[in-house]
């Protein structure tokens, strides 16, 4: 309860997401309370991850940081072994070739901007090339965050 009122809507709904893994991993490895956690348990539950889902070591990572954030503050963690991170398994980033994102300008130069929805997609599409913005960043943008005399945006 405390996360849904001091934390953003996101945050929250990302928190629940990995809390539903971890129940699933909890049931399939038949423990009830923290009472069956020990010092083999986390072994047991990066085996789970590693053959029950297709969780990459990032996010598996992730989910096992948040468990230990949780039993630290309950003052359980200490029943369970040290976490050392499995090995990063990202995939980079792929930039556009430069011939697909010509192809991609040309396209976005191409649209009606007085046709339906286009001007805000089009704007939205330039605004990630030009600067990086995250999607969720940039849905979040809020008009008294545009400074038109500085040509700048601060982001939330």
């Amino acid at each position: 309860m405390r996360t849904k009122i001091y934390r953003r809507k996101g945050t929250y709904d990302y928190y629940v997401k990995i809390s539903r893994a971890l129940f699933k991993a909890f049931d399939y490895l038949n423990y009830k309370t923290t009472d069956d956690l020990d010092k083999k348990s986390l072994d047991k539950i990066v085996i789970y991850y590693k053959t029950q889902t297709v969780k990459k070591n990032s996010q598996i990572n992730a989910d096992i940081s948040f468990l230990f954030t949780v039993l630290t503050h309950y003052d359980v963690a200490d029943r369970m072994a040290k976490f050392i991170k499995l090995p990063d398994d990202t995939t980079t980033f792929r930039p556009l070739s430069d011939a697909l994102l010509k192809k991609f300008l040309i396209y976005l130069n191409s649209l009606d901007l007085e046709e339906s929805n286009n001007l805000s997609w089009v704007l939205s599409m330039y605004l990630m090339l030009d600067t990086g913005v995250r999607m969720n960043e940039l849905l979040n943008i809020k008009t008294k965050n545009i400074d038109l005399v500085s040509n700048s945006i601060i982001l939330d």
